[in-house]
């Protein structure tokens, strides 16, 4: 009992931490990587978040936004954020939908 305090502390860390991992570990089996069209509307359909090199232009928004609605049953699809950590961004990478230079990484999904 008169270590109850302390050991409820490394209780509730020891929880923490294992909550975070199992989050991650389901959020990095969820992010799947397109760097083309091919394969986003289908990993769309599956549920997955879509990171993908892109141009951050409105027209090509609303461009994936269009065919991702027309090419699936389930949704338009929208961006849900720019990662902070971002993965190496290759000089001469195309956005995936314009084939513009990519300027960022971003995940796509949808809202359900």
């Amino acid at each position: 009992l008169s270590d109850l305090s302390a050991r409820a502390k490394e209780m509730c860390e020891e929880m923490q931490a294992d909550m975070l991992q199992r989050a991650t570990e389901k959020r990095n089996a969820s992010v799947v990587t397109c760097t083309s069209w091919d394969g986003f509307v289908e990993a769309l359909d599956d549920c997955k978040m879509i990171l993908t090199p892109w141009c951050e232009t409105k027209e090509s928004e609303e461009l994936v936004k269009k065919k991702s609605q027309e090419g699936s049953e389930g949704g338009a699809a929208k961006t849900l954020c720019i990662p902070f950590i971002q993965p190496p961004l290759e000089p001469g990478t195309k956005c995936f939908i314009t084939g513009a230079p990519a300027t960022t990484w971003v995940i796509w999904g949808r809202s359900y």
